[in-house]
């Protein structure tokens, strides 16, 4: 509805070519009549209440009070434990890469002041990101007013805080730094597209075109010192004036203009670029060195070699490749996928009810590719709109193939299709909305009308069969009234476009951001958060805390105890004395398919922590597993390792890296895990003459366990249990189930199917096949079997099933 109501600012004048041949304008700041200044100020206003409103009503109750105490996410305790540290002045960081953690300091101490508490801080990191983010409608509004005109810049605004895809990232509560890239990426380019458009071919060399072009290379300089990932606006930056430049100077020549024209035309474009590139490189070189401008170039490739450099695809590279287990560097999938996820038809379709397919026509990507074809036909017959085809183009094609190979930069693919979007949608306005006739008031009673009728989604839950209905409604309106000759056939189009501009709004932004924030919960729960408190108050502030890396952040921010490793070092490696004569590295083959991976240097041994964990998490063997965490324990006279429930269904990725063999054909690890089976139904074992359970395994596969009296039991002396594969029928070896005194354990000598059967429950509603290499696991053995029999792991805590915490008992050797 917003752009319905400010449909007059941009109607004020036909639409503003943003090629070369636009004359510079006076000043740095468009001087806009009052009024519609105002109206822009208001629009942008509301944009940023909406956009702020939304995403924090799912962190709060009705009453206004938090609905947990702690923030959404892991990374969000990196940057909680960062700040805090800058705060209280235990910690010391150069600007480098944390540019939003001293602009986050800042903001506390103006906000809420110098004293600094968990509680103070937490409150404070709920609303900031949000407010943070709904700031970038303003560089958004500048990105589409000055690239395209001022109706793009409103749409874009709105549509680009409300994307669904940059809202799931970017919710009140979760400070993690998407919240700032994503407001610096659109700044960089909104600085830029001001500098394009300002910059006067005529007077390269004056002081306003210097400014401006010092103004691009400034935007991209900010970027760069934010997030190491800034190369994809650079390269469109610099993409657009040298595509500038080419195409410019070919259709003069293909015009036969003098070569002197092209010539003028292109060393001022050159001299724009050479200040853009001075700027960046001025503004960087103290904080990434005196290359700097050799780092987007480094970050072109497409595999992530961590020994050699770095890249956007993270499966791909040498170990300690960590990153492949991290879900937002993953292979993005499908181009089709990719799109359709950043365009929100994905968050649409499930938030609506209305069929993806339908959408997807209909949807922000579809509206992007009218723009882009609309741009290029502009070029071709006008040459107008060169710099927009250029910055879109770039911008579009560059992230669809970076969201390919790693899914994390689909956050950027989404402002692409919605500022593209904006400028498909306004074309559409621009030539549906005209004035003249003595009848200019139907324009604004159709588009109204238009509008009103897709506002009623909003409100409802069937939301499918209402859109189709109003829809339907609307046509029969304009039919009766173009019948009566009370409207003529251009305003059909013009209600039609304003249905779909609120039903686009609603269906693609508004509703599935809404539907996000209230829907998604946290990481962290009650039990996480117990635990960790009592971790901070019952051990001593030495002891380290080791688990996988995921929870790393939590332990260190809100446990307040050192961990092995966590999200910001799981690449990280540990060295220990050495004084032996061997060199180079070398391979340990353990138990379970264990490798070990170590380097001999001249005075010290190094491993990865990464395999050290999940060799620990893996092996057996209780002696070897306290020797690899004895070179953690440090002077400190406790050492705790946790096991959560979490850990079971990242089991693929420890195991893989426990496994992983630099030497092996395919130098990867092997991906383990526990399958967790839900009882489906009773079946007749009619060989034996008894009912059993059966759960489903897939692929026609299927375990079947006995019952007596309703629980779980053996089915004969010498059966224990079978999988059944079609009609075949083969024993199991092994079936584990509590008992009052512990487990009991039985065996089938005869069994064929490798593995444990581990039934939790004695009715049996699901059970867990552990793998052999699984089934005697140290994790194993602390979670499912809470330490049963362990003589070096003592369990200290239990947290509602999902947080077990053990005490390491080294031996006289290990202790202080």
């Amino acid at each position: 509805m917003i752009m319905l109501y400010f449909h007059r600012i941009v109607n004020s004048g036909q639409s503003e070519p943003a090629g070369s041949e636009h004359k510079a304008e006076k000043g740095f700041i468009i001087k806009l009549p009052k009024r519609e200044t105002l109206l822009v100020v208001a629009a942008i206003a509301i944009i940023l209440v909406f956009s702020y409103q939304v995403r924090i009503i799912g962190f709060y109750n009705p009453d206004g009070t938090p609905k947990w105490p702690f923030l959404r996410n892991v990374d969000s305790y990196s940057y909680f434990s960062e700040v805090e540290s800058m705060l209280d002045g235990s910690g010391s960081y150069t600007l480098g890469s944390r540019l939003y953690q001293h602009v986050t300091v800042a903001a506390y101490r103006l906000f809420v002041g110098q004293e600094v508490t968990m509680e103070s801080l937490t409150q404070f990191l709920i609303w900031w990101p949000a407010f943070l983010i709904s700031l970038a409608a303003i560089p958004a509004y500048f990105l589409g007013r000055y690239i395209y005109d001022r109706k793009a810049g409103v749409l874009s605004a709105f549509f680009v805080v409300m994307s669904p895809n940059i809202a799931s990232r970017t919710l009140a509560g979760d400070p993690d730094s998407d919240v700032f890239v994503i407001l610096m990426a659109v700044l960089s380019l909104a600085l830029f597209a001001i500098a394009l458009r300002k910059f006067d071919a005529s007077k390269p060399l004056g002081v306003k075109s210097l400014l401006y072009a010092l103004l691009g290379g400034l935007g991209v300089a900010l970027f760069a010192i934010t997030w190491p990932g800034y190369w994809f606006v650079f390269f469109i930056a610099a993409g657009a004036i040298i595509g500038k430049i080419i195409l410019t100077v070919a259709q003069l020549r293909l015009e036969k203009k003098p070569g002197s024209e092209a010539k003028a035309f292109a060393k001022a474009w050159f001299i724009h670029f050479i200040v853009f590139i001075l700027t960046f490189w001025i503004f960087t070189a103290p904080v990434m060195g005196i290359m700097s401008i050799e780092n987007p170039f480094s970050q072109l490739g497409i595999s992530a070699d961590l020994f050699g450099g770095g890249g956007i695809k993270s499966e791909e590279g040498s170990f300690p490749n960590v990153y492949v287990s991290v879900a937002e560097l993953q292979h993005g999938g499908q181009a089709g996928d990719v799109i359709n996820r950043a365009a929100g038809v994905e968050f649409g379709s499930a938030s609506t009810q209305i069929d993806s397919g339908l959408l997807s026509l209909i949807s922000p990507f579809a509206l992007s590719v009218f723009a882009v074809a609309y741009l290029i036909y502009s070029y071709v017959r006008r040459r107008d709109h060169l710099d927009t085809l250029l910055v879109i183009g770039l911008w579009m094609i560059g992230m669809v193939y970076s969201s390919v190979s790693a899914v994390r930069f689909g956050i950027f693919l989404a402002p692409a299709i919605s500022v593209a979007a904006a400028i498909g949608l306004s074309k559409l306005w621009n030539i549906t909305f005209k004035r003249g006739g003595g009848k200019e008031h139907l324009n604004y009673v159709i588009a109204f009308f238009g509008g009103l009728l897709a506002l009623a989604l909003y409100s409802v839950s069937n939301r499918a069969e209402v859109a189709m209905y109003t829809f339907f409604a609307l046509l029969v309106v304009l039919a009766v009234m173009v019948y009566l000759k009370k409207i003529v056939s251009r305003h059909v189009a013009l209600g039609i476009i304003s249905y779909f501009t609120v039903f686009g709004a609603l269906v693609f932004y508004a509703v599935p951001t809404q539907a996000i924030s209230v829907s998604t919960g946290t990481i962290l729960n009650d039990n996480w958060w117990a635990g960790l408190n009592w971790i901070r108050e019952n051990t001593e502030s030495c002891a380290t805390i080791a688990t996988y890396w995921d929870p790393g952040h939590f332990i260190r921010a809100i446990a307040k105890r050192p961990v092995v490793f966590d999200g910001a070092s799981q690449n990280a490696q540990i060295g220990v004395p050495y004084d032996g004569e061997k060199r180079g590295f070398e391979i340990l083959p353990l138990d379970h398919g264990i490798k070990q991976l170590v380097r001999y240097d001249e005075d010290s041994l190094v491993r990865a922590r990464i395999k050290d964990i999940a060799a620990a998490l893996m092996t057996s063997n209780e002696t070897m597993a306290t020797e690899i965490l004895r070179d953690y324990k440090g002077d400190c006279s406790e050492m705790y390792f946790l096991a959560s429930q979490d850990l079971v269904f990242k089991s693929v990725w420890w195991s893989y890296f426990a496994t992983w063999d630099p030497t092996a054909t395919d130098p990867k690890g092997v991906q383990m895990q526990y399958a967790f089976l839900q009882q489906a139904r009773r079946t007749p074992i009619q060989s034996l003459g008894l009912i059993g359970f059966e759960y489903p395994a897939g692929n026609e596969q299927s375990f079947i366990l006995c019952q007596n009296n309703g629980t779980i039991s053996t089915c004969s002396d010498s059966i224990i249990g079978m999988l059944k594969a079609g009609n075949s029928f083969v024993r199991l070896s092994r079936i584990i189930y509590p008992v009052q005194d512990g487990l009991q354990i039985v065996e089938d000598r005869d069994g064929e199917v490798g593995g444990t059967v581990f039934i939790p429950e004695p009715e049996g509603s699901y059970i867990v096949y552990m793998p052999e290499e699984l089934e005697g696991s140290m994790f194993t053995r602390m979670f499912f079997f809470n330490g049963l029999g362990m003589e070096k792991f003592e369990l200290v805590g239990n947290w509602g099933g999902e947080f077990k915490l053990y005490r390491v008992l080294f031996d006289a050797q290990g202790e202080v």
